[in-house]
């Protein structure tokens, strides 16, 4: 039988806070994607439409139905030997996050992201079931 730490537990009202914040996101500034003119989007016209929210998008809720909050665990490697710094020294750096990329993506904040390492190719059609060791 596993116990859990006191520090993984979330509280009432750690989940009331995040609710809250996640309540008060809004539709990300994409003023470059928004800018394409009519020409293009003709080309691509099987693409979604960039200027209108994307489906599952409540004005009042935000993605909080479709997309519900949830804690995902955070790794800080030790070390600064093979640290990389894009011109951010207040962040953390080495930080690996384990979870879905799209639940991943949800939790950070805008423009935090310099590098996203992602592995095996996706949509290749292959079987990834070799453990190496």
């Amino acid at each position: 039988m596993t116990r859990k730490r006191k520090k993984d537990i979330q509280s009432e009202q750690e989940l009331l806070e995040i609710q809250k914040e996640s309540e008060a996101q809004g539709l990300p500034k994409q003023e470059a994607v928004f800018s394409v003119s009519s020409k293009i989007r003709k080309r691509v016209r099987n693409l979604p439409d960039p200027t209108r929210p994307p489906l599952g998008y409540d004005e009042h809720k935000a993605f909080d139905r479709v997309f519900p909050y949830i804690r995902l665990p955070r790794f800080h490697p030790p070390g600064n030997e093979d640290t990389v710094i894009f011109n951010a020294l207040e962040l953390s750096p080495n930080q690996l996050i384990l979870g879905d990329n799209l639940e991943v993506l949800r939790t950070l904040p805008s423009n935090s992201i310099d590098l996203i390492y992602i592995d095996p190719p996706f949509f290749s059609g292959r079987q990834y079931n070799v453990i190496w060791g």
